[in-house]
């Protein structure tokens, strides 16, 4: 009986996807149960401790495997949504909603009819950036135009492996705004000069600026802008682009 349990036990600490895109936070916290559901079986069943010694050491082996590399995380196949790799964790982005969506395709859109065609900057979505020891997708990167990495030929290359000059985030329901900010701070830590964190939910923006520098913003507040881009927006005209009517 007591066997049987610590089978069961150990299956589901085995099904654990250790290295596979998962937010590893949930996937900790999984594991952290079985091993506690372990620990609780060893405990009624003392007199059989030796049973549970290759369990147990396989759980070490396990616990002891190093942490996944940044090289690793490019290797493995693109999910969808995107997946974030920063400060060793592997983050999957929710699947955007109607707010989200709406907010930073009209971010793009504001942006770059101001930008593109005078060859100021260039906005762009769910590109992922590989700097700093991390791999992120912002939901929203703005680049100056002169630094778009290009081929030979003038192109725009696939990888960017540059901080973005500006990256807005648009915090869903389901994300932890933490997380969303630590992604943010990466940025501005690395050379990135102006994020911000749209909270549709408060109606507010969070701005970050270099030096860890925050400033919240609501209501009829000009939000900040970066430097070169001719452009003014208050906070409320930003969640106008919200109302379809």
């Amino acid at each position: 009986m007591a066997m049987t349990k610590l089978r069961n036990i150990w299956r589901n600490i085995q099904d654990l996807n250790w290295t596979q895109d998962l937010e590893v936070t949930k996937t900790g916290a999984e594991a952290a149960k079985a091993v506690l559901d372990l620990a609780k079986a060893i405990n009624e069943q003392k007199p059989n401790v030796q049973n549970f010694k290759p369990y147990l050491e396989q759980i070490s082996s396990i616990a002891s495997q190093p942490q996944l590399t940044l090289e690793e995380f490019l290797k493995l196949p693109e999910t969808e949504p995107a997946s974030d790799f920063i400060n060793g964790e592997i983050i999957q982005k929710p699947m955007p909603q109607g707010e989200h969506s709406l907010l930073r395709s009209e971010s793009c859109h504001v942006i770059n009819q101001i930008t593109e065609s005078q060859k100021i900057a260039l906005a762009l979505p769910e590109l992922r950036c590989t700097f700093g020891g991390a791999a992120i997708v912002p939901d929203v990167s703005v680049f100056r135009w002169d630094r778009i990495p290009k081929t030979s030929t003038g192109r725009i290359v696939n990888r960017f492996e540059i901080h973005p000059d500006w990256a807005i985030e648009i915090l869903s329901p389901d994300q932890k705004f933490t997380k969303v900010l630590s992604k943010l701070l990466h940025c501005s830590r690395n050379g990135t000069e102006l994020g911000w964190l749209i909270n549709p939910d408060d109606e507010s923006v969070l701005g970050i600026f270099p030096g860890q520098r925050l400033e919240l913003y609501e209501g009829a507040d000009k939000l900040p802008i970066l430097e070169g881009i001719e452009l003014e927006l208050t906070v409320e005209q930003v969640f106008g682009w919200l109302s379809l009517t």
